[in-house]
């Protein structure tokens, strides 16, 4: 399965599988803090979250925070490329 379409339903998705509670995994993900216990409770019922959750928990936490490092690595990386660049 593919990332979800909505960044928000995604980050829920990895907090859920890396095991949060359905509301730390909400606040996480940027929903609001007074919203997050319902909005948890109602994004863990839609069947491609479920699954999208049951992916990711098969690939296991240290494979999800692994990628998750890598993308914040790799933009790091792009970042300072790009200033050594522009001093050149």
């Amino acid at each position: 399965m593919a990332l979800l379409k909505r960044r928000k339903e995604e980050e829920f998705s990895r907090y859920l599988a890396e095991g949060n509670t359905q509301t730390k995994a909400a606040e996480m993900a940027g929903y609001a803090a007074s919203h997050a216990a319902s909005q948890g409770c109602v994004l863990s019922k839609k069947p491609h979250i479920r699954a999208r959750v049951e992916e990711l928990r098969e690939m296991g936490s240290k494979e999800i925070g692994k990628s998750i490092a890598v993308t914040k690595d790799w933009v790091i990386q792009g970042l300072v490329q790009n200033i050594v660049d522009a001093r050149e």
